[in-house]
């Protein structure tokens, strides 16, 4: 009976086995070839072998196009194809292969990813590139000077945006529902004085990008108004700074802290005071540039990094100083002189400032600073061995044992004197000696003290009627 079963069981599996079963189709030979080649060049490239890598993606391209139009139902071919025209540099159409792509595996969480992580891989490279060149652009000069520079610099720059340009076509190219790509391509173009293009790129951005939510959408939505330069370029060309200035203030009501709106309206307003003054129109333009100043002051507070918040606020200082605000100027300059007391500029501003204000004798304590600071100036190289020497009971000496060693000494000579100025960068001191004796002294870490204002011969003629 055990038999019996046994041999049941066996006939069974015996028929099992002869039951027919699903033929299993077999992968379209150019397609299975394409993928042997991506995955050879992806070796080629790893081993810095870039020129076969390139020719082997290219083979790729030829044999994977045939597969796929021999068997267009193999879904992953277009993952593989997308990658080698990414290999290739080929952008737009590995864009368009990878949005084919994802939308054929679109059920496929797997493939899914695969396909959207490859596709950002090569969004971000071209990103990335874009944003090295800007920097590079921008180290050569200051993006808010490129655009009105026609000298050597100038042309550096836009040639360096330029390729920044080409970088951000291809991130756009790649993704095109990235809003970033089209809002950095924007500024590329604007700040090389395109304004036409740059609009219609915002425009490009606000349609095609996704999602319709988000910070990156909302910042492409603010660079549409930004776009008003391109009007506010063209009043300026016609010397209607009103108008111009209209058009910035429209756009600041919307995003009051955009620093590059801050900026041009600031300058704008600063022509103009310039312009007025020309004209021989004094109180109009003292207004413009105290209008100036606080857009200046404003775009130091929005700037995005250090040197451009010191820089507005230096124009701020000038502007101020223009206007006649002599103490608002001299207030501006103490600030940047506390955030860099080594700036030989920042103290001239400061001196200049206390100077107009008729804090005399604050403005010729700067002096001594200055005269320091001069690039004729020589450094102590070893300050312990220069201090050691000094007598203790000598006027420098006193002023040591009081401040502690000096941060920096620097000597300049003045005919036939030999000056010393000690510096406290930190405590913000300085002082100068020559010949074991003080000559000049400096507390730059504390503002000057309200002076009256000087009294007018009218004022005087009034009081002595």
């Amino acid at each position: 009976m055990k038999k019996k079963w046994l041999w049941s069981a066996l006939a069974a599996a015996f028929v099992l086995a002869l039951a027919p079963v699903a033929p299993v189709a077999a992968r379209d030979f150019n397609i299975a070839g394409g993928i042997q080649y991506v995955s050879q060049g992806m070796k080629e490239k790893e081993k810095g072998n870039l020129e076969d890598a390139h020719r082997i993606f290219g083979k790729a391209v030829t044999t994977l196009t045939k597969g796929i139009a021999n068997d267009p139902k193999d879904d992953e071919a277009w993952i593989y194809l997308a990658v080698a025209y990414g290999e290739l540099d080929s952008l737009e159409q590995a864009g368009k292969t990878f949005s084919e792509a994802i939308r054929r595996v679109a059920d496929d969480p797997k493939l899914l990813k695969r396909a959207t992580d490859n596709r950002d891989s090569y969004f971000n490279k071209a990103y990335n590139d874009g944003i090295a060149a800007y920097k590079e652009a921008t180290a050569i000069l200051p993006a808010e000077q490129i655009p009105a520079s026609t000298d050597e610099k100038g042309t550096a720059a836009k040639a360096k945006l330029a390729v920044a340009e080409g970088k951000f076509r291809n991130a756009m190219a790649m993704n095109p529902e990235k809003a970033i790509a089209y809002d950095n391509l924007a500024i590329m173009l604007a700040l090389q004085g395109n304004m036409a293009d740059a609009g219609a790129v915002v425009e490009q951005g606000l349609a095609n990008a996704v999602p319709k939510e988000g910070e990156e959408y909302e910042r492409l939505l603010k660079r549409k108004d930004s776009m008003y330069n391109n009007a506010v370029a063209a009043d300026l060309e016609k010397g209607d700074f009103d108008a111009a200035i209209a058009k910035l203030e429209t756009v600041l009501a919307k995003t009051p802290d955009d620093f590059g709106v801050l900026t041009n309206v600031a300058q704008t307003t600063f022509k103009k005071a310039e312009k007025l003054g020309e004209a021989k129109d004094e109180a109009g333009s003292k207004a413009a540039y105290t209008k100036a100043a606080g857009y200046f002051e404003r775009a130091s507070a929005a700037a995005p990094d250090a040197q451009n918040k010191k820089d507005m606020l230096y124009n701020g200082a000038i502007a101020h100083q223009q206007a006649g605000e002599y103490k608002a100027a001299a207030t501006a300059a103490f600030t940047l002189v506390q955030e860099d007391p080594k700036s030989l500029d920042y103290h001239r501003l400061l001196r200049t400032g206390y100077d107009k204000m008729g804090a005399q004798k604050k403005a010729d304590e700067q002096t001594w600073v200055i005269l320091g600071l001069n690039e004729k100036a020589e450094v102590v190289a070893d300050i312990p061995d220069f201090t050691g020497k000094v007598v203790k009971t000598s006027e420098p000496g006193k002023l040591l044992a009081e401040l502690g060693p000096p941060d920096e000494i620097r000597q300049f000579t003045n005919g036939d004197l030999k000056v010393d100025v000690y510096y406290w960068w930190v405590k913000k001191r300085a002082a100068a000696f020559t010949g074991g004796r003080q000559v000049g002294a400096a507390n730059f870490g504390e503002f000057a003290a309200d002076v009256p204002p000087p009294a007018t011969k009218n004022a005087g003629a009034a009081k002595k009627g």
